[in-house]
């Protein structure tokens, strides 16, 4: 019975590990499987902290017409395992000097984001903010934020978004095991 069960609890382990995210990548990669399964160039950066981080600042999130470029980073931690995935865009329409169509590519985005993450994972568990961004909610000069969380199939994906001055300033999408703390 004892030996059946290690047995069962190294499935498990092994299983929760296995876990595929963002990309085909799975929790628990080491930096060859990272590198080989994301089939880009990754560049490497230590942190403070003396963890590695795989790093794509060409990261293209929605295409055209839009062309939001991200940076993904994929942090190994102290033991050299994947055990979270960010993906981070600042400022994406800065080049657009007019605001009104700064504020309609911020608002098609947001949606076209939010839609994306809604349709892969479901609603989300925690929403916070105003997070159903309206054109109104754009030209109010007010300041918008929305933060989202999801749990699927073995992890926690949580988004964030900020508009200020009706344009998009920043997107997080970050993804990490489930049992680990954001």
């Amino acid at each position: 019975m004892r030996k059946a069960f290690l047995i069962a609890l190294v499935v498990f382990a092994a299983h929760g590990t296995a876990q595929i995210t963002w990309k085909g990548l799975r929790f628990g990669m080491s930096e060859a499987e990272v590198r080989k399964t994301y089939g880009k160039e990754l560049q490497r950066e230590v942190t403070d902290q003396r963890e590695t981080v795989l790093v794509d600042d060409a990261l293209e999130l929605l295409g055209a017409p839009l062309n939001i470029r991200a940076r993904a980073e994929m942090s190994l931690g102290k033991g050299g395992k994947l055990e979270v995935i960010n993906l981070i865009t600042k400022d994406p329409f800065s080049n657009e000097k007019d605001r009104t169509s700064a504020s309609g590519s911020s608002l098609a985005a947001i949606r076209e984001f939010m839609t994306r993450l809604t349709d892969k994972y479901g609603q989300p568990i925690v929403e916070e903010g105003q997070c159903k961004l309206t054109a109104e909610m754009l030209m109010s000069d007010k300041p918008v934020l929305c933060n989202r969380t999801w749990k699927s199939e073995g992890q926690n994906v949580k988004m964030f978004w900020s508009i200020f001055d009706g344009r998009l300033r920043d997107f997080i999408v970050a993804y990490k095991p489930i049992g680990s703390e954001f």
